[in-house]
């Protein structure tokens, strides 16, 4: 059987040989179209991409230089977008003064940073673009109660916020602070200049600060965080770069990102491991309280934590002594849970710190906290993510109060008119009763004085008379007034000069 299959494959090379031998044209016709083909295909494939915009770059640097040049127009176009809006809105609050635009100092997305000054003193100005998770509107209403509710926060620990304005035409905030020029936490830690590009400033890891410096820094913002949760103020937005040295004091900012929806980097990694937490070791600080965690184990091993939580030989090798078992009681508590607020405040690491030795807590005098209730039920719109508008009034109120007032107005000017022309007191207010009575009395408008009639007609009068008029003529004078009559030029004798 082997021998005959082989005798078979034989015949068929040759009968093939002989074939393509006998009709070779038929051999180079079939090369040619499968030529032509991967021509026709090649040439389909590239007009199509060149009809979308993309071009062909040979060659590493090529693309290189084409996407960096496409970077720097699009932030070109972006950053003149945001210097208008800035201009554009500095012109309503001529206060402020634009010193310059400074460059992406932070990592939030669609934020822009300026300097200005306010009586000469420079300022940090920064815009924002309104967040999709925000559900405030932006009208002078919401405005107001939330620079109200800025105004009333007060702690030695809380950086505070000068100005926020809400401008519903161009969809964004704009939020005055202090500028400080040591700038954050994350600045004095990697040891960079605060006004640099965020992502210049960073790129290379430090070591650690002084575990006692760790401690007091710790101590002082869980005080300021503790103060916020008092008025109803979650901080979810905590990290080193909201944490501000100004006079070499620690102060917490960034809370404000919790009223407009903001979310800061960290929730990327952090939502999702709470997610899976059970509900029953779910609390209202949990979030807080893991922040917090990420900023304890950044100040102590120098970079950021990259996960959830950091792994207990980092936390070995990145920390000692108390703060270390406050790193552990955090991420790897004994009861597999995240310990609460209160729970890390009374940890002896934090407890042997006594702030009332620090002169910024020895001056501080705490301002009677009292809360409007427009600013109660803006916090609780929030924290239950209620969309909350701002109270507007309908226009039949708009319209009687723009009637009344225009009554009024009239009314008032035309009495203090006719007042000014008269010298005596007693005069005027035998006058002025004398118009009360006649108004409660007669509803309609009387009949004017006989020699006003038989007067010629002609334009009404462009000032008051300066005669002295009878009490009764008077009367019926601010009737016709009141009523709208229209009055003729009367022509009058003037008796008040000296007989001789």
């Amino acid at each position: 059987s082997s021998s005959s299959s082989s005798s078979i494959q034989r015949a068929l090379m040759v009968e093939l040989s002989d074939f393509w031998g006998r009709y070779i044209w038929a051999t180079i016709l079939i090369g040619l179209v499968v030529v032509i083909a991967i021509v026709v295909l090649f040439w389909y494939f590239l007009r199509k991409r060149r009809r979308y915009g993309y071009e062909v770059l040979s060659g590493g640097s090529e693309v290189d230089t084409y996407l960096r040049m496409s970077s720097v127009h699009s932030t070109a176009v972006v950053t003149e977008s945001a210097m208008l809006n800035c201009q554009y809105y500095l012109r309503a609050h001529p206060e402020y003064v634009l010193s310059k635009m400074l460059p992406d100092i932070g990592s939030r997305m669609k934020r822009s940073w300026y300097s200005v000054s306010h009586n000469g003193i420079p300022r940090l100005l920064f815009i924002t673009e309104k967040s999709k998770h925000c559900y405030l509107s932006f009208d002078q209403t919401i405005e107001k109660t939330l620079q109200g509710l800025m105004h009333v926060l007060d702690h030695p620990y809380l950086l505070p916020i000068e100005h926020i304005g809400l401008s519903d035409n161009m969809n964004i905030v704009v939020m005055v602070q202090p500028l400080s020029r040591k700038g954050s936490l994350k600045d004095l830690l990697y040891k960079v200049q605060p006004l640099l590009p965020w992502e210049d400033k960073y790129s290379k890891r430090r070591l650690g600060m002084d575990p006692k410096k760790i401690v007091v820094i710790g101590r002082q913002i869980l005080e300021a965080i503790d103060y916020l949760k008092k008025q109803g103020i979650p901080c979810h937005n905590l990290h080193s770069g909201n944490i501000i040295m100004l006079n070499d004091i620690p102060k917490l900012a960034g809370y404000e990102n919790f009223l407009f929806g903001y979310k800061s980097r960290q929730r990327s990694v952090i939502d999702p491991f709470l997610k899976q937490q059970p509900k029953e070791k779910r609390h209202l600080d949990i979030l807080t309280v893991m922040l917090f965690g990420h900023l304890l184990y950044e100040m102590c091993s120098g970079v950021e934590v990259q996960e959830a939580k950091p792994t207990m030989s980092d936390i070995t090798n990145n920390s000692t002594g108390a703060l270390q078992g406050v790193l552990a009681s955090i991420f790897y508590h004994p009861e597999e849970r995240i310990p609460t607020l209160m729970e890390v405040q009374s940890h002896s690491c934090f407890v042997n710190v006594k702030l009332h030795n620090f002169k910024e807590m020895r001056e501080y005098s705490p301002k009677p906290f009292v809360l409007s209730k427009s600013m109660k039920e803006l916090l609780k719109a929030i924290t239950k993510r209620k969309t909350i508008r701002g109270r507007k009034s309908s226009k039949r109120q708009m319209g009687r109060k723009v009637r009344s007032s225009s009554e009024l107005n009239v009314t008032t000017s035309s009495i203090n008119t006719q007042e000014t022309s008269l010298s005596g007191p007693t005069t005027t207010t035998t006058a002025a009763k004398a118009t009360t009575t006649k108004t409660k009395q007669a509803p309609t408008p009387p009949t004017p004085p006989p020699h006003l009639q038989a007067s010629p007609q002609a334009p009404p009068p462009q000032a008051p008379p300066q005669q002295r008029p009878s009490s009764s003529g008077r009367g019926d004078l601010l009737s016709s007034i009141r009523q709208g009559t229209s009055l003729k030029k009367a022509e009058t004798i003037d008796r008040s000069g000296p007989r001789i």
